[in-house]
């Protein structure tokens, strides 16, 4: 699998998580990470960008940018504050980058890294696992040819 460098923010994050020793601010600094996305808007949150194997609803969106590599960058919203954070923290990884290296992108190298496993319950740990191969499988769909569906963005 492709390793992915950390972006700086990325990085700064991961150490801003490592260092909070009480797991409610771990939670409110995930949660506050998903307060930086744009809403999504409500004519693309629709049952074929939701996510499946989530408990909470979440959507993801892609937008291929044509570059050469084709790169991709994702849109995501979620009924859940923890969840939307989680899905901010997945994408923040992954955008922008070619399909190719998201399609490949070790998911669970991420969780390890910020320790999710750690502080997340099953069903969250789950829902983390879902929308991460859900990443994978829509940047490897395009490198396909699939066409993303049209996000006025």
């Amino acid at each position: 699998m492709n390793a992915i460098p950390w972006s700086q923010s990325a990085q700064k994050f991961i150490e801003d998580i490592r260092d909070c020793e009480d797991p409610a601010d771990r939670f409110d600094l995930i949660m506050e990470l998903g307060d930086t996305l744009e809403p999504l808007p409500d004519e693309l949150k629709i049952e074929t960008n939701r996510v499946q194997g989530c408990t909470a609803n979440v959507w993801l969106v892609p937008e291929l940018i044509d570059r050469t590599p084709p790169t991709v960058r994702f849109h995501t919203d979620s009924d859940s504050a923890m969840v939307r954070g989680l899905a901010a923290l997945l994408i923040a990884q992954v955008n922008d980058k070619p399909c190719a290296d998201v399609a490949d992108f070790d998911f669970k190298r991420l969780a390890d890294e910020f320790s999710l496993h750690q502080f997340l319950s099953p069903s969250r740990s789950n829902g983390l696992f879902a929308m991460s191969k859900r990443l994978g499988r829509i940047a490897a769909g395009l490198l396909e040819g699939e066409q993303p569906p049209p996000t006025d963005r």
